[in-house]
C-alpha cells in the first residue's frame, strides 16, 4: 500500500485554501475570494504607509510603526511571489507522491515518517505560536483604558469614534491575523518541502549503499565465473598447443628417431595412421558449439 507522502505538507495547504492562496472547490467564487483578501492586505498595507509618511517628524511613532509594517510588507511580496510560481509549488507538491518516492523497505518507511513527524511539528508549532501572539495582540489594545487599535495605521474617517471604532478593530484585526497566517503558511512551507527532500535523500543513501554491497556481491560472482571459465579455456588452449603446434614437431622427430622399423607390420601401419591424422588441428568444443581456447574466452 502507498504511503500517503504528502502527509506532512497537508495542514500547511489546508491553511493555504483557508485564507485564500491555494485555489479549491469552485474556482471563480474562490478567485473573488483571493483578489478580496490581497485587496484588504494592500489597504492594510497602504494605511500603514500613510500613517508612517505623515508621522515622520515624531520618531516614537515611527519605530512604533514600521516594525510591524515592514514585515507585512514582506508577507504580501512573498504572497505576490507565490501566485506567480502557484503551479510550480502545486506540482513541486505533487512531486513528492510518485510511486519512484514511495518507500519500499521498513527502513525507507521510518525515515519518511520521521520526516512527516518532524514537518507536522514544525507546522504546528509555528503555528500555535502565531497564534499565541495574536492573541496576544488583538486582546492587549481593548484592555487599555484608551481606544487603540491593534496597529498604527491611517484612515480617512475618525475611526476612535464609537460609529467606527469595532468595525475598524475587527477589519484590522481580521487581515492581521491573515498576514501571520499567511506568513506562517509561506515560511513552514519552504522548510517542509526542505525536509521531505531531505528524507527522501536518506532514502537514496540507503539505496546507493545497498546497491554497493549488491554490486560487491555481483562482481565477486563474476569473477568467479569468469575464473571458472577461465581455466577451461587456458588448460584446454595448452593442450591444442602443445598437440598441434608446439609438440608436433617433437613428435614427428620422436618417432622419426624411433625403431619404428624394427616394429610389427600392424604398428608400422598404426603409426602411419597416427602421423596422418596428426596433420589435423585437435580442437576440443564444449557441447560440439564452443571451442576451448582463450580466443573463445576473451571474445566473451
Amino acid at each position: 500500500m502507498d504511503m500517503d507522502l504528502n502527509k506532512g505538507v497537508s495542514a500547511n495547504v489546508l491553511l493555504f485554501k483557508v485564507i485564500g492562496h491555494w485555489p479549491c472547490g469552485n474556482k471563480k467564487f474562490y478567485n473573488i475570494y483571493t483578489r478580496f483578501v490581497m485587496i484588504c492586505m494592500y489597504l492594510y498595507n497602504v494605511s500603514g504607509l500613510i500613517y508612517l509618511f505623515k508621522n515622520l517628524d515624531d520618531a516614537e511613532e515611527v519605530s512604533a510603526t514600521i516594525y510591524n509594517l515592514l514585515s507585512t510588507i514582506a508577507v504580501v511580496l512573498k504572497v505576490n511571489f507565490f501566485h506567480e510560481n502557484h503551479e510550480q509549488v502545486k506540482n513541486i507538491v505533487k512531486t513528492f507522491q510518485i510511486e519512484e518516492f514511495q518507500p519500499i523497505t521498513d527502513e525507507q518507511r521510518k525515515l519518511l515518517k520521521s520526516g512527516i513527524f518532524l514537518a507536522k511539528f514544525i507546522f504546528y508549532y509555528f503555528f500555535i505560536t502565531a497564534d499565541l501572539t495574536l492573541v496576544m495582540w488583538l486582546i492587549f489594545p481593548i484592555l487599555d483604558k484608551e481606544r487603540r487599535l491593534p496597529s498604527k495605521a491611517w484612515f480617512p474617517y475618525d475611526y476612535l469614534s464609537s460609529e467606527y471604532y469595532i468595525f475598524t478593530y475587527i477589519w484590522q484585526g481580521i487581515f492581521i491575523c491573515y498576514h501571520a497566517l499567511t506568513n506562517v503558511a509561506m515560511d513552514t512551507l519552504f522548510s517542509i518541502l526542505m525536509i521531505q527532500t531531505g528524507a527522501q535523500c536518506d532514502i537514496l543513501n540507503v539505496k546507493v549503499t545497498a546497491f554497493n554491497a549488491s554490486y560487491i556481491m555481483l562482481l565477486f560472482y563474476q569473477l568467479a565465473i569468469f575464473t571458472q571459465i577461465f581455466l577451461y579455456c587456458w588448460f584446454g588452449n595448452e593442450v591444442v598447443l602443445k598437440v598441434n603446434y608446439l609438440e608436433s614437431g617433437k613428435i614427428y622427430y620422436s618417432l622419426y628417431v624411433s625403431n619404428w622399423y624394427e616394429c610389427p607390420e600392424s604398428f608400422k601401419k598404426d603409426l602411419l595412421f597416427f602421423m596422418h591424422r596428426a596433420q589435423k588441428p585437435i580442437i576440443l568444443f564444449v557441447g560440439n558449439m564452443f571451442p576451448v581456447s582463450l580466443t573463445t574466452f576473451t571474445s566473451n
